[in-house]
């Protein structure tokens, strides 16, 4: 066999083979494109991160979202790794609940596409039998168009949080009202001191749109917090050394602190959101 030199080339547009051959043999190797799952992820533990994260070479918290999912997964979709993309992201000990969060799983080198397209439908059960921190739903196959629409998801929706909250102060039924009434509220928030590390500094105006809260004693109550996407609950509660502002804390003449936050909610639109958020009255106590 004579000398030839071949480029790459690709097999039904998604199979590419990337191997040559040389004088007297050929060797090929053929490498799936990669392709992407879509759905909708609720994480029930306080201990997992959204990706392994590492922090000062060790690792914070003993799983991920990223590795719950990819785990169940592999076998049905035969591939070798994946990468993970999601729609804003909660800080490891805040729980995604509700209708959930949308991800998308982009696999690397699939080999099992055949029966995977079949199966994507059932990513939802598959996972259920093989993790009980991270549920996902709504899976789907999708193109790389998709990371349009995760990041619309990330920037144009409201989020509706719950959040544990002691005061230092005697809290008051007349207390709890007077957060009831607040709407619309505008917040000033400079870049949180626990992110400036990776974010820059620059000061975001947020919007609280509505808070709905349940006395439980004079120093604890429950707040449902209903704001603009990215708005850092967290330093609204507590101030962040006066770096939010307006704050809980200057609201109620106290210090404030938050003990527990979940995510119930990511609303499409703001109509929707405030007609959910007036008729959820019934405030359930949170999981410790």
């Amino acid at each position: 066999m004579g000398e030839t030199n071949f480029a790459k080339m690709k097999i039904n547009e998604r199979i590419k083979v990337v191997n040559l051959l040389t004088k007297d043999h050929i060797s090929l190797y053929c490498k799936h494109e990669n392709t992407f799952v879509y759905g909708m992820y609720t994480k029930e533990s306080r201990e997992i991160s959204q990706v392994k994260w590492m922090l000062e070479e060790k690792r914070r918290g003993f799983s991920s979202i990223q590795e719950e999912i990819f785990n169940s997964l592999k076998d049905a979709i035969g591939t070798e790794s994946c990468l993970f993309h999601a729609g804003g992201r909660e800080y490891i000990d805040v729980r995604m609940l509700g209708s959930g969060r949308a991800f998308l799983l982009e696999c690397i080198n699939p080999s099992k596409m055949g029966s995977a397209q079949l199966q994507v439908a059932e990513f939802g059960k598959i996972m259920e039998k093989k993790s009980q921190l991270v549920y996902i739903k709504d899976t789907k196959w999708v193109d790389k168009t998709y990371f349009e629409v995760l990041k619309n998801k990330e920037t144009d929706k409201m989020k509706e949080q719950r959040c544990v909250v002691w005061t230092e102060k005697k809290f008051t039924r007349e207390g709890a009202k007077k957060l009831n009434d607040i709407i619309n509220l505008q917040v000033n928030q400079k870049t949180p001191i626990r992110v400036l590390h990776r974010r820059c500094l620059k000061t975001r105006i947020k919007i609280i749109y509505g808070l709905r809260c349940e006395w439980i004693n004079e120093h604890f109550f429950l707040l449902d917090v209903l704001s603009s996407a990215g708005t850092y609950i967290k330093e609204f509660i507590h101030g962040d050394l006066g770096r939010t502002s307006p704050n809980l804390c200057l609201l109620l003449n106290s210090e404030c602190d938050i003990l527990q936050l979940d995510v119930i909610n990511l609303h499409k639109s703001i109509s929707n959101a405030r007609d959910q958020f007036k008729g959820s009255k019934q405030l359930a106590i949170m999981q410790l």
